[in-house]
């Protein structure tokens, strides 16, 4: 009765059309793990017969990293001597040693390897003794290979460029279509041919590629189009999400290279339609994920780098585009630092700046510059994305940060010169990731005072806390979520927003839960304090508010006093017993560390309502 009840729900939610497509394709897997040989029914053939894609600008980008200081030099240089020996910057932040030839099927975590014997259907995507399959994906995206540009741009030095074209070909040894992990996923085989046709023209600028990189990288790239063909279904059916938008790049490109023009045509009405269906006219992305959004712009940003804008995406999907990135822009910190809001697998799609992974200002400059010819941003490390994608000199146009109902996104943003808030209340329509309604975020300056846990990774067993109510700052009820969960990404049973409203200073918002709560919360933003009331209905016995921070706590007689090396920031009461206790915080994928938790239990006022205040004073200027 319970697995019919939750089938029901996820037809109600998502639709029968999905359950449909999903059940086909999930019945396509099950004949080809049992009829390997049956795979040639779904492959399509494809011929690329150039790689004239990406034109590198070469004389603006050489003055650009000419003109960088000289300890950003010598970390580029660094880097890319690292990727000489094997060791790669994955997930934008984080050194792994993949050996040298690299180990392109090796988990460089725990040196257990996949067998690239196997046909990709046969591989799992979970699977508990080769552990993360990001970790395999990440060497084979080739973002290793924008540090060996770079530094060969700084220094001259071949090796750089001998390093990119052993690589290449050693990865066409060892990774024969369509076997092995490097060829499970249609977004990866995409990622990959982006990189290598980048990195690629950057070396053929400086005349060192040879007719053996010519053949190898047309290899490369006509196997992952190969790919994106023979199971777009799953991404253009199942998904919907940045996997799309991926495989449809990978069909533009495709089909570019190979002059099938009636293809390409066909490509670029999918990408409209796509875009059209994945953001909303506020700027709000379909995947309630910051990181996933991000990842979407700067794949725009190069698929309208590389043909023409005018062409290729249509006014009103470039008002949303346009949108998105001031609606990054309206939450971010001085620095370029959002909220963790929603998944995050670290993806930083063209790392080719000496900025932060989480700074998120190339981004929204470059999507800007590409659209308008204009930029929020002074002249910085983080403009460089923008001069690799041939806008060297966009004019500086100031955008007015100021409180925002992104309705349609589900985001809420009050601020003042002091503080800024960013609230999540969504009204679904699409799959939810994270039980974060409600969800308040709070930042003063570039430090984040009240966090979002983050993911993790989506391979542990961390994953299903972190997207609980527990993990976000909003209400938790003993043993109760604000939606079901089936493992690895199924949220179903959505809860719905019942009110919202952004007046002045303060919002004021609601949702009911399908488990059987009702929470309304109040969030005021003064100059001197943020003022947090919350109620919940519910036949429960208790309710509890939490707050998260990686920031230092300390108990001043009936107060939290809250610091940030070694600056007192602000002291918080409420009318509620607190207590204490240590939790996992994710700033980026695959790291962790304590972090606080502070539980408020609510009071219960009379019977099924429980009632907090939270007072949260800020002390430093």
């Amino acid at each position: 009765m319970k697995k019919m009840i939750t089938i029901l729900s996820i037809i109600r939610d998502y639709g029968l059309p999905w359950v449909v497509f999903r059940t086909l394709y999930s019945i396509k897997l099950f004949v080809l793990r049992r009829i390997p040989s049956l795979d040639f029914i779904f492959e399509h053939k494809s011929q690329i017969w150039d790689l004239d894609l990406y034109t590198f600008p070469r004389d603006e980008v050489e003055r650009f990293l000419d003109d960088l200081p000289g300890n950003e030099k010598d970390k580029i240089v660094s880097e890319a001597n690292n990727v000489l020996n094997g060791t790669i910057k994955a997930f934008g932040w984080l050194d792994l040693d993949y050996g040298y030839p690299i180990n392109w099927h090796m988990n460089p975590m725990n040196n257990e390897t996949e067998d690239r014997n196997k046909k990709w259907f046969q591989i799992s995507d979970f699977d508990p003794v080769r552990g993360d399959i990001k970790l395999i994906w990440e060497a084979s995206r080739f973002s290793h290979a924008y540090p060996l540009a770079r530094a060969y741009i700084l220094t001259k030095d071949k090796k750089y460029y001998q390093s990119f074209s052993d690589q290449i070909s050693d990865w066409v040894k060892k990774n024969e279509y369509s076997f092995g992990a490097n060829f499970k996923c249609g977004q990866e085989a995409t990622l990959r041919s982006i990189n290598i046709l980048v990195v690629y023209s950057v070396f053929k600028s400086y005349g060192l590629t040879t007719s053996f990189d010519d053949k190898n990288v047309t290899k490369i790239v006509n196997d992952s189009y190969r790919k994106v063909l023979s199971n777009f279904f799953y991404a253009h059916r199942c998904i919907r999400n940045n996997h799309t938008l991926s495989e449809i790049a990978g069909l533009l490109i495709g089909s570019h290279l190979e002059n099938n023009y009636p293809r390409f045509h066909r490509s670029v009405k999918l990408l409209n339609k796509e875009i059209d269906y994945q953001f909303s006219l506020d700027g709000g992305y379909i995947q309630k994920s910051f990181n996933y959004q991000r990842f979407v712009l700067d794949l725009l940003s190069f698929l309208m780098t590389i043909f023409q804008i005018e062409n290729l995406i249509s006014s009103k999907n470039l008002a949303k585009i346009r949108n998105s990135a001031h609606l990054l822009y309206n939450n971010s910190s001085p620095e370029g630092f959002v909220p963790n809001y929603g998944p995050n697998d670290g993806a930083l799609l063209f790392p080719i700046t000496s900025s932060d992974n989480r700074d998120y200002r190339s981004t929204i400059d470059t999507v800007l510059a590409l659209i308008d010819n204009t930029t929020p941003y002074k002249y910085g490390t983080h403009s460089e994305k923008r001069i690799w994608m041939g806008k060297p000199s966009s004019i500086y146009k100031e955008i007015n940060s100021s409180n925002n109902a992104y309705d349609e996104a589900g985001i809420f943003t009050l601020m003042n010169d002091r503080v800024r808030l960013m609230v999540i209340n969504n009204n679904f329509k699409s799959r939810p990731s994270h039980m974060d309604q409600n969800h308040v975020d709070m930042w003063l300056g570039d430090t984040n005072l009240l966090c979002d846990l983050g993911t993790y990774s989506y391979s542990s067993d961390l994953m299903p806390i972190l997207l609980s109510n527990l993990s976000h700052n909003t209400v938790s009820i003993h043993g109760i979520q604000q939606m079901n969960y089936l493992p690895p990404f199924m949220v179903f049973d959505w809860s719905k927003r019942k009110s919202v409203e952004l007046n002045g200073n303060q919002y004021i918002g609601s949702y009911e839960s399908r488990n059987g709560y009702l929470h309304e919360r109040k969030a005021i933003c003064g100059m001197d304090s943020v003022d947090i009331f919350d109620k919940v209905s519910t036949t429960e016995n208790n309710a509890f508010v939490n707050f998260h921070t990686c920031c230092d706590l300390q108990i001043i007689d009936d107060a939290i006093q809250i610091s940030f090396e070694g600056k007192i920031l602000a002291l918080v009461t409420s009318n509620c017993k607190w207590e204490i206790s240590q939790c996992i915080y994710s700033g980026r994928y695959l790291d962790k560390k304590n972090c606080s938790r502070v539980s408020f239990q609510m009071l219960k006022e009379r019977d099924n309502i429980f009632r907090s205040k939270i007072k949260i004073n800020l002390l430093s200027r």
